[in-house]
């Protein structure tokens, strides 16, 4: 299915189904104590702006990519690129679980991924 609205996990852990997404979404916050836990490629959609703070972690399943256009840890935007917890810039390496899974961050460019 796929979701509309803003989506904040401010504690514990919201996980999604292989199967289920937000693409429609546009504010993802991950705060305080949450998870979120991204099991398939495409959960968010690519225009999301996600913002992650305190202790919040995202937690993206092995060999899975999500696209989204912008990303901010705190009040620092990181910019583009692809990312994995092993190439993180410092500040957002500690919003990562320890997966092999992807963060791309488009900017207001296009990406194209190809494998």
């Amino acid at each position: 299915f796929a979701s509309c609205g803003d989506l904040k996990v401010s504690s514990g852990a919201m996980e999604f189904a292989s199967n289920a997404s937000w693409l429609n979404g546009t504010n993802v916050t991950v705060c305080g104590t949450g998870t979120l836990r991204l099991n398939a490629s495409k959960t968010l959609g690519r225009k999301s702006v996600v913002r992650v703070d305190g202790s919040g972690v995202i937690s993206i399943a092995n060999g899975c990519t999500q696209r989204i256009r912008t990303l901010f840890v705190g009040e620092t935007e990181i910019a583009p690129g692809t990312y994995t917890k092993a190439n993180a810039p410092e500040v957002l390496k500690p919003h990562l679980a320890d997966t092999t899974g992807v963060l791309a961050v488009t900017g207001d460019g296009i990406v194209l991924i190809v494998r």
